[in-house]
């Protein structure tokens, strides 16, 4: 990939908005702009290739760490005429039942959103990036709290709220039950109904700004 095109990719995910309620999450942005770099996205029919699991980690204090990582590149101008398989239908159905990240599933799952794909055939730039976000709270009351987030980034787009509304669709929330020690699907009422102390702490701050 041209590494303006890689810059474009990775100054589109650093502006996020969810990355932006956290500086300096993004620990390495070269890295993660070489890597795209590195990466062989020569033209073809498909939707998208897969990018090596690079992840970078960001701790915001004992008990409560942030995780990052790009997975897809996205290449925009294939997005449109897909038809969803039932086999595939199926197995994305199995994956949500048992709350299971899974990108694939997931860029498959845009391409029949509309106003995405839309997004991504009017974009200046030839490809998107689907990145992985993730949230462990270890000091919650109620057990570890997980949050595991798609990240899309549409270059050029002006509707990033149709984006934040389809990630918010796509996240999983899970608790650590204190005795099993096994972490079960929650809704994001419950996830959000009991922060930690570290979590409070930290959005209370947020709020004086």
């Amino acid at each position: 990939m041209e590494k303006e095109i890689a810059e474009i990719l990775v100054n589109g995910l650093e502006k996020h908005p969810e990355i932006k309620k956290y500086p300096g999450i993004i620990t390495d942005k070269d890295k993660l702009i070489k890597m795209l770099v590195d990466t062989n996205v020569p033209e073809s029919s498909r939707f998208y290739e897969r990018l090596p699991n690079v992840k970078q980690s960001f701790n915001v204090q004992s008990g409560l760490d942030y995780y990052i990582s790009p997975r897809r590149v996205l290449r925009n101008g294939n997005a449109k005429n897909y038809q969803l398989s039932e086999s595939k239908e199926h197995c994305g159905n199995i994956a949500s039942d048992l709350a299971i990240y899974s990108s694939d599933v997931l860029v498959r799952d845009l391409r029949t959103d509309e106003a995405i794909v839309k997004m991504m055939e009017e974009s200046s730039c030839p490809y998107s990036l689907l990145g992985k976000f993730q949230k462990i709270d270890r000091q919650n009351w109620d057990g570890t709290l997980k949050e595991t987030r798609p990240l899309l980034v549409i270059p050029c787009t002006n509707n990033m709220e149709k984006i934040l509304e389809w990630e918010r669709a796509n996240t999983i929330y899970k608790r650590q039950d204190k005795s099993t020690m096994i972490f079960k699907r929650i809704t994001a009422e419950e996830y959000f109904c009991h922060p930690s102390p570290s979590l409070n702490n930290k959005l209370n701050k947020a709020s004086r700004f």
